[in-house]
């Protein structure tokens, strides 16, 4: 039930704002960041619309890289490379700074297992994470049609597994950011994949997008933004979570520092008092 809620809330969280009157409209949105921990799989639905595609990108940390600046900076990797898969343009990772790099203590393969699947089909993509190294899944729905799974999205939506195979007591932290983008023409001559079936659903998707009612556009701004505020606060309530740990582990060092000032002093006093009682002594002045 518990790994339910997780799922239900990773997937609200999501941020869809499709941006109007672009040959490849895109979603901008906030990377999510999900726990597994040990031994544990946590799974969620993910639903592309019909006649839409989506690129999923993950990333894993490990609990020992549980810096915020460590945290901050694939963030924003993950993001950046939303972006550029959107755009079209090959995928490049950035090369980490040192001063991240130097901080980083997990390093190589790591024990978790991403797994896509559409219900009742073969696994469409299934591989073992390495460490702070992006995996980009662009046209998750391409890509099935190119199986032979058809083209209409499944009932229920797309199944993302994220499996932490580590038997030693260990989080891992999953960067995880999903993009919607309504391809164009050239992509479907470019990739040489989708069938004509397809092509005429895309044309009647954005036959219908035009016949939208200026009510149902501004419906659908509005959502999309209250999608954009939910995604924020998570993402806000987890950075403040940190701040938190930061603040109590602070404050903890700091009380151990006072405790530790109080004896030294009382240790110094004592010195003092005991040497002047000796010096009063030997002076015969008590």
């Amino acid at each position: 039930m518990a790994g339910f809620r997780k799922c239900f809330w990773l997937v609200s969280s999501m941020i869809l704002i499709i941006v109007e009157n672009s040959s490849i409209p895109f979603v901008s949105a906030v990377p999510l960041i999900a726990e597994v921990g040990s031994m544990e799989t946590q799974c969620l639905r993910y639903n592309i619309p019909t006649d839409d595609d989506a690129h999923m990108i993950f990333l894993v940390l490990s609990e020992d890289d549980d810096a915020e600046e460590i945290e901050d900076f694939f963030v924003k990797q993950v993001s950046d490379l939303s972006k550029e898969a959107l755009k079209g343009d090959k995928v490049q990772t950035p090369e980490v700074p040192k001063n991240i790099k130097d901080m980083l203590k997990s390093k190589g393969n790591s024990n978790l297992e991403i797994e896509i699947q559409k219900p009742r089909k073969p696994i469409l993509r299934k591989q073992r994470m390495v460490f702070n190294a992006p995996l980009v899944v662009r046209n998750v729905v391409a890509t099935a049609g190119s199986k032979g799974q058809g083209w209409d999205p499944p009932l229920g939506g797309y199944s993302i597994c994220l499996r932490n195979n580590n038997r030693e007591d260990k989080v891992s932290r999953v960067i995880f950011d999903v993009v919607l983008a309504y391809g164009s023409d050239d992509d479907d001559d470019d990739s040489g994949k989708k069938s004509e079936e397809h092509k005429k659903k895309r044309e009647a998707a954005a036959l219908k997008k035009e016949h939208l009612t200026p009510l149902q556009l501004m419906f659908d701004r509005t959502v999309n933004s209250a999608e954009q505020i939910l995604s924020e606060m998570k993402y806000m309530e987890r950075r403040e979570k940190y701040m938190r740990k930061t603040i109590d582990s602070t404050n903890s060092r700091i009380k151990y520092f006072s405790y530790m000032s109080v004896l030294v002093l009382i240790g110094v006093a004592f010195l003092q008092v005991t040497y002047l009682k000796s010096y009063f002594k030997k002076k015969k002045l008590m």
